[in-house]
């Protein structure tokens, strides 16, 4: 090992004089730092480009040395330093692994990142996406970076297949009918082609626009059907407008900007059995507000939402009667931010066998919340959250009333949640 010797500075002069040594205190050699700074997760097959890296050394005056291996094909040198080396990329889709080793001669640091090698779409529609040719690559051109399901149209995605969005603010439209396929052991994944930490869950949630559900033809609304997928760093994963519906099954939606759901129409959403978890805003939002039509069912069952940074279930819609369906069952609804559940305007949920704990700041406040105001212009009186596990096996209603804000604690508030019976064990 070599060693490093620190002058002692004013010092020194001391030490010359009574014939002491000159040299300072021993210092080890650290090992030189390589990181990958190639912004791509996947790139395109058949061309070339550059991959590069970014070196530095502790001991600013050793010389470094850079060496390179990959999986497929070869790669070139683009400078004399060797952080800059072009590849050109196998002819096939697939996984490479590319190797980086820097060394001041006798210590050395070694990275390795897994590059995929994918299909460049460029069209603008696609009906079906399979594994041979995943990952997809959507580079739609940044004027209109819109991937569209046009009405009376079924777009499948096969299990495993990889979807990478291109551009910032770019959108998957969905008019017609978009079947996610995935399973549990090969899920569909559908992110920007971006690796960490160029984006990352929490400040690059609005990286591209999501999904977004609507409705071309009025006959025919657009519905998404995803089962083992995993969307992340949108504006939202899945957002559904007009009369668009759609059913979410064994699914992930993470790291979203607003939020991972929002339903703003008057179509059907059944979230069954998700993770919806580290989104900045929020994890699902049903927000019609005074002046859109209310949604026509809600089913939110068996799923975790929590570590969200806002509400986890915020339901704000105009429903006087309370007639619109909305049942928040066997969930774990945890760690969100600001509320557990948010009710606004008027609706009437059915809350039963939910797990709820450390919602609100301080942690545990806030599990559930009824705005001021509300039932706005209802008659809602009641509203059943019973068989709930609150964190812990109260004896008493007290502590449980302490998590939740009705009418008794605010004369501005009209409806009380039914709490008893409450489950002592999570369900």
């Amino acid at each position: 090992m070599r060693l490093r010797r620190l002058a002692m500075g004013a010092s020194l002069l001391g030490f010359v004089a009574c014939g002491a040594s000159t040299e300072g205190p021993v210092v080890a050699n650290q090992p030189p730092k390589v990181t990958f700074s190639f912004e791509k997760l996947a790139v395109r097959k058949g061309v070339n480009v550059n991959l590069t890296v970014s070196v530095s050394d502790p001991n600013e005056d050793d010389a470094l040395s850079v060496t390179w291996e990959i999986s497929r094909n070869t790669l070139t040198p683009m400078n004399s330093a060797r952080t800059v080396m072009e590849w050109q990329t196998p002819a096939t889709t697939g996984a490479d692994t590319v190797r980086v080793t820097v060394s001041d001669g006798e210590l050395s640091s070694m990275i390795e990142e897994i590059i995929w090698v994918g299909t460049n779409q460029t069209e603008n529609s696609r009906s079906n996406y399979v594994i041979a040719d995943s990952p997809y690559i959507v580079a739609l051109g940044a004027g209109n970076p819109k991937l569209s399901i046009p009405p009376d149209f079924t777009a499948t995605v096969d299990p495993g297949v990889m979807i990478l969005m291109d551009e910032p603010l770019s959108e998957i439209v969905v008019e017609g009918t978009l079947v996610i396929n995935g399973t549990a052991l090969d899920p569909v994944l559908i992110k920007p082609n971006r690796r960490s930490p160029f984006v990352t869950c929490g400040g690059n949630g609005n990286w591209w626009e999501g999904i977004r559900v609507s409705t071309g033809n009025p006959a025919s609304p657009g519905s998404l059907e995803m089962t083992h997928g995993e969307v992340r760093n949108g504006t939202f994963a899945v957002r559904l407008t007009e009369t668009a519906s759609a059913v979410i099954t064994s699914s992930a939606l993470r790291c979203s900007q607003t939020a991972a759901v929002r339903i703003a129409g008057s179509g059907a959403l059944t979230i069954t059995d998700c993770d919806i978890d580290n989104n900045n805003g929020g994890g699902v939002h049903l927000i019609t507000g005074l002046t859109i039509t209310p949604p026509a069912s809600v089913n939110i069952t068996d799923s975790r939402i929590r570590i969200n940074g806002g509400v986890g279930i915020d339901i704000d819609i105009d429903d006087q009667n309370g007639s619109v369906p909305i049942n928040i069952l066997r969930n774990e609804i945890s760690s969100n931010i600001t509320y557990g559940i948010r009710l606004l305007k008027a609706a009437k949920p059915t809350i039963n066998f939910n797990s709820f704990f450390a919602n609100g700041n301080p942690p545990g406040e806030y599990n559930i919340l009824l705005t001021t105001g509300f039932p706005l212009g209802g008659n809602i009186t009641t509203i059943d959250a019973t068989q709930n596990f609150w964190g812990a096996a109260y004896s008493t209603q007290t502590p449980i009333d302490a998590t939740v804000w009705d009418s008794i604690d605010s004369p501005a508030v009209a409806t009380r949640l039914l709490l008893s019976p409450w489950l002592s064990a999570a369900p």
